[in-house]
């Protein structure tokens, strides 16, 4: 038997709980497929030996693993390891990224942009029935694009829209920030908006999918081209 030490010394994790430690861990471990699907994790007696902790940390700990969608606890037979692919939650995403950014293809991020930007149309399209005299945005942060895209994703009138932008404000303002000093896309998105305050949705339409292609050019591009 192995033990691990919970101890965060000077990583960014310093203030985790120590259950949040061992869901961590134990995490990556799934997603790195040291435990196979269908597999069972350790009882919690032998993993609260194995992270030097009690039982009670490591039940909490795999509560949250069950919340994610990577475990399911089956009384009186373990803890079964859960294929996330088929029943992982959207808190799983940051970390499958941060796991596998150097496994992530260009043509994986492409098809993330054209989902977002499919869903942008969409939004678009609803402007036609919404009565919005007004309109202002500006490219000036990553947050300001990430406000302009949930300024939509409220219009539409579709909470699920809201929180689904809400659940990926850190990749949206990310890209945002890519474009801050780009005037076109700047100019874009004041057009993608003011064509739609006017209700002439197919130019609106035809400016997303030109501010689409200034994205892919400056991140899938990328700046240091």
């Amino acid at each position: 038997m192995f033990v691990i030490n919970l101890s965060c010394g000077n990583t960014t994790g310093g203030n985790m709980l120590k259950d949040q430690i061992v869901e961590e861990k134990l995490m990556g471990l799934i997603i790195d497929g040291h435990y196979e699907v269908n597999s069972k994790l350790e009882p919690e007696r032998i993993l609260a030996e194995t992270y030097e902790c009690s039982r009670p940390v490591i039940h909490r700990a795999i509560m949250r693993l069950e919340e994610k969608g990577l475990v399911q606890v089956r009384p009186r037979k373990g803890v079964m390891v859960l294929d996330y692919l088929i029943h992982g939650k959207l808190s799983l995403v940051e970390h499958i990224v941060a796991k596998k950014k150097d496994q992530i293809s260009l043509s994986m991020t492409h098809n993330m942009l054209t989902f977002i930007r499919d869903n942008l149309k969409s939004v678009v399209r609803l402007y036609a029935h919404i009565d919005r005299k007004s309109y202002s945005s500006d490219l000036i942060s990553g947050l300001d694009f990430y406000d302009y895209l949930s300024d939509f994703a409220r219009g539409c009138g579709n909470d699920l829209y809201s929180m689904l932008f809400n659940e990926f404000m850190e990749g949206f303002i990310n890209v945002g920030q890519v474009l801050v000093d780009k005037e076109d896309a700047k100019v874009s998105l004041r057009s993608i908006d003011q064509l739609s305050v006017d209700k002439k949705i197919v130019e609106a339409l035809l400016q997303v999918d030109y501010f689409f292609s200034l994205i892919e050019k400056y991140w899938i591009g990328g700046l240091h081209v």
